[in-house]
């Protein structure tokens, strides 16, 4: 378990580490905590993506507060569990904007925290598929639902996300089947991906319409489809959707 922990009180912060740690030792599990006493240092350190399974804001954070971190965090994750951590009941409606995993009203106690993290190991077995991808000297979580598709450039690869896009050397092939082994470790069945043109690979869920020439995508973008591709992408599709007809 690797969680992420703001709060610019140290007393609070050595708490909650215990806490944690002790968590861990109770049920077992490897655990990584990473504490950052403001905003300024998450976000110095994690700019973009957070390779968290669970972050903890303070909401009183000196200079940018925890809603407003959290707001940051919500403009390229909207996966990652955010649980907030005040002396405020009032704040809790506000959380909603932020999708936030669950309020802790301080002080915090083994009886209200531990339950919830036992609730999040609960969760992080039915989480979507993904990969931990090294990107410009971090670690990033990929969900597979936000990629777009994938496309190859002389042994580089770009992915196309709604957040943008993340270039880097990797062979076109070995990464799909990287792909395709983080699909099916999520118990799906089938593949996601399939090849369009021998430089692009395309999410199948978010393909719109394929024709002879062109694969149509959600966000509207058009990509290539090669004479060879056509017949296999066109049955990839077909068995996406409609996975008992084949």
């Amino acid at each position: 378990m690797r969680i992420a922990y703001c709060e610019d009180e140290p007393a609070q912060r050595s708490r909650m580490e215990l806490l944690l740690r002790t968590f861990a030792e109770r049920k077992r599990l490897p655990l990584t905590v990473e504490a950052f006493s403001d905003s300024a240092a998450f976000l110095f350190q994690y700019p973009g993506s957070y390779p968290f399974d669970l972050i903890f804001l303070d909401i009183d954070l000196g200079g940018m507060d925890g809603m407003a971190l959290a707001r940051k965090i919500r403009e390229t994750d909207s996966e990652v569990p955010i649980l907030f951590l005040t002396n405020h009941k009032e704040y809790v409606f506000e959380g909603y904007e932020v999708q936030a995993f669950r309020y802790l009203l301080k002080p915090v106690t083994e009886d209200t925290l531990f339950p919830l993290l036992e609730e999040l190991q609960a969760m992080r077995g039915q989480e979507k598929p993904h990969l931990l991808l090294s990107l410009g000297g971090e670690t990033q979580k990929l969900f597979l639902s936000d990629l777009l598709f994938v496309e190859s450039d002389n042994h580089y690869l770009t992915l196309h996300t709604a957040a943008g896009m993340e270039t880097f050397k990797k062979n076109l092939s070995e990464f799909r089947e990287e792909l395709s082994a983080a699909w099916q470790a999520s118990g799906e069945t089938g593949e996601c991906f399939a090849a369009a043109h021998r430089s692009y690979l395309v999410n199948l869920a978010h393909v719109e319409r394929i024709t002879r020439t062109e694969c149509l995508l959600s966000d509207g973008t058009k990509i290539p489809v090669s004479r060879g591709c056509y017949a296999s992408l066109n049955h990839a599709f077909l068995q996406f959707y409609r996975p008992n007809a084949f």
